[in-house]
């Protein structure tokens, strides 16, 4: 558990420690602090605050942008202090312009997360892993410049057997 008097400041470092570590880094999504708590007693590194499982939690309705940032940041303040472990959350589009974005990722620091992620989309949002989703111009751009690019030599792996799944050793506490 958490502790009340401790910060979560050292989170952000201590999830570009675990993403430096050979291997995957598993982490497995959560929508509360109780199951973020259970992903945390489970041996993971870290845990994941999946906005699909937000809305659905908070309102029993899908991902389409129906929470607020305030809403995300509450939700992610209350697992961030509730686990040990690292907490990278969903940020959605970023709610809105630039602007909007600083604002984003100055209010998911100060509840304690230590990394966002943020999708490119046009509004109105969709769930990003529903067919109906359809990223910003930027995005599509890139994946037409990528496919224009010289196909260079693949990358053969080695006979080692590989990182072991999960990678997971427990908690990250000293």
């Amino acid at each position: 558990m958490a502790s009340f008097l401790s910060p979560a400041g050292g989170a952000p470092a201590r999830l570009r420690a675990l993403l430096s570590a050979p291997g995957p880094l598993l982490v497995p999504g959560a929508y509360d602090a109780l199951s973020a708590r259970l992903v945390e007693a489970a041996g993971f590194d870290a845990v994941y605050m999946t906005g699909f499982g937000t809305t659905a939690s908070l309102l029993g309705m899908p991902d389409v942008g129906l929470l607020s940032l305030p809403e995300m940041v509450d939700n992610a303040a209350r697992m961030a202090r509730a686990v040990d472990v690292p907490l990278i959350s969903d940020a959605d589009t970023g709610y809105g312009n630039a602007v909007n974005v600083a604002r984003t990722v100055q209010q998911f620091e100060r509840a304690g997360v230590a990394a966002i992620h943020l999708e490119d989309q046009v509004s109105p949002k969709r769930c990003g892993h529903s067919r109906a989703s359809r990223s910003s111009l930027s995005t599509r751009w890139c994946r037409r410049s990528a496919q224009r690019l010289p196909q260079g030599p693949t990358r053969t792996s080695s006979s080692s057997p590989g990182p072991t799944p999960g990678r997971s050793t427990g908690s990250t506490r000293p």
